[in-house]
């Protein structure tokens, strides 16, 4: 039959691969699949594929510049494409299967400037909990150290999720930007004043 799952460490230890081309039919990429394949500068994921999970650390540390995500991928875990050299992510819009990225999972993508994110997105943060049992929502680790990092968009449509100005923002339940969760570290500011109006609907500011 078809393979529709690549495992955990499949290709481990195999520094020599620079390319690989997914197969349509795969649906699940699992932990460490990829993981510290420093070599790895190309992935081709078909339009029309079947992907719906990327497992933790997936890609860690491989050699990928840029990378389509097809439309019926639903969850990014832990880390999967932290410590690579992003510069570009297109997550291709038109499917209805909520996404949810796991904490840290484009952290230190040091090259990476611009990330637009779908309409799909349903959760992006990473649940913490204190000393106190006090649990606290912590958005911020999501794209730890990415260090270029200039504008997180949300793309129209989104339920959840919104920006201003390339700064990642929370709706409430009747679609106001409630919250401003994430201002990436080289966020210039909108226009050439660099300023930017945060909205009254806003009650909070992390």
């Amino acid at each position: 039959g078809s393979v529709t799952e690549i495992g955990a460490y499949a290709f481990d230890f195999c520094y020599s691969l620079t390319e690989i081309t997914l197969p349509a039919n795969i649906s699940v990429i699992g932990d460490f699949t990829f993981s510290g394949l420093t070599g790895l500068a190309t992935v081709n994921i078909p339009a029309d594929a079947q992907l719906t999970q990327v497992g933790m650390s997936a890609f860690y540390k491989t050699g990928i510049s840029q990378i389509t995500l097809n439309e019926g991928l639903t969850f990014i875990g832990e880390r999967a494409f932290a410590l690579t050299k992003l510069t570009t992510i297109t997550f291709t819009e038109g499917g209805t299967a909520s996404l949810k990225l796991n904490k840290e999972a484009f952290k230190s993508c040091s090259a990476l400037t611009t990330i637009p994110l779908p309409a799909r997105l349903d959760e992006a943060y990473e649940v913490m909990t204190t000393a106190g049992g006090l649990q606290l929502t912590n958005f911020s680790t999501l794209f730890a150290s990415c260090s270029a990092l200039k504008y997180v968009y949300v793309n129209d449509g989104c339920a959840k999720y919104d920006d201003i100005g390339g700064i990642f923002c929370e709706k409430d339940a009747t679609g106001n930007i409630a919250r401003v969760i994430f201002c990436p570290v080289k966020n210039p500011g909108a226009g050439t004043t660099k300023t930017v109006t945060i909205p009254y609907t806003v009650t909070k500011v992390d």
